[in-house]
């Protein structure tokens, strides 16, 4: 039978030795989430530039973070160091941020290529390598990579986006298509975003479009057939997936 009470005081908690009683706590995880969630959403986003042709020695972030991910050494020789001859040095972009001792550091990159489209019978841009590194993503820089991949020169062309490995990543997916992009075949093997997609990307991003070569995009739509053969190769890798899965695929804003 419990102890006759006193008309005292409830005993108090018993607790460890020099730690004090714990107060029941009326905070849900959900709740807790969410206030995290719209912490993170009003922190300053970093400053971030996309450019053309780094430096070999600027993408070996993104080469180890490939790597870690069980991409071997091969695919990413082939997919980093076989260049596109009618885009070089613009066949790969990189997205950079600045550091705190004023340099800048590369956290992405994109790469595409030239190819000449014989049912459309015109120049296709063809983009078949993105990567954003585990540290900065959800910050939009895929979003911004595939748009500046996706324009080459002053006249909007078709752009296919190989993304084997990564369809069934919804978010993802939802980035490509929010740009214009559709699967090409039940395959989900590869997007493609008609040129009339590209015209009004182009239109929106008119001031901080890539400078272009007219060169480059002479050579491209001359081209009976794509005389790239090693990007060809390259791009045709068993693992020449949008490295957004496995690097990661990018996200959303």
């Amino acid at each position: 039978a419990p102890p006759p009470s006193t008309g005292g005081p409830p005993p108090k908690e018993h607790t460890t030795a020099g730690s004090p009683p714990r107060p029941e706590s009326s905070v849900s995880l959900a709740s807790l989430a969410s206030s995290c969630d719209t912490a993170l959403a009003s922190l300053p986003r970093p400053t971030v530039t996309v450019r053309a042709g780094p430096e070999p020695a600027e993408l070996g972030e993104v080469r180890g973070e490939c790597l870690r991910r069980g991409q071997s050494r091969e695919f990413l020789r082939d997919t980093l160091d076989v260049r596109c001859k009618q885009l070089f040095p613009r066949d790969i972009l990189v997205a950079e941020v600045p550091t705190k001792k004023g340099g800048t550091r590369v956290v992405g990159m994109l790469r595409r290529s030239l190819r000449f489209h014989k049912a459309q019978k015109c120049s296709m841009v063809v983009i078949d390598f993105v990567c954003v590194l585990k540290s900065h993503r959800g910050l939009g820089i895929g979003r911004k990579l595939l748009e500046a991949g996706m324009v080459v020169g002053s006249k909007p062309k078709p752009c296919q986006l190989i993304v084997a490995g990564s369809e069934a990543n919804k978010v993802a997916v939802g980035l490509y298509e929010s740009l214009g992009f559709s699967w090409s075949s039940h395959l989900h093997a590869d997007m493609e975003a008609p040129a009339s997609a590209v015209a009004a990307l182009m239109a929106r991003r008119a001031p901080q479009q890539l400078p272009h070569s007219p060169s480059s995009d002479k050579a491209a739509s001359d081209a009976g057939t794509d005389r790239d053969e090693s990007a060809s190769e390259a791009a045709a890798a068993e693992d020449g997936a949008l490295a957004a899965a496995a690097a990661p695929a990018p996200q959303a804003e």
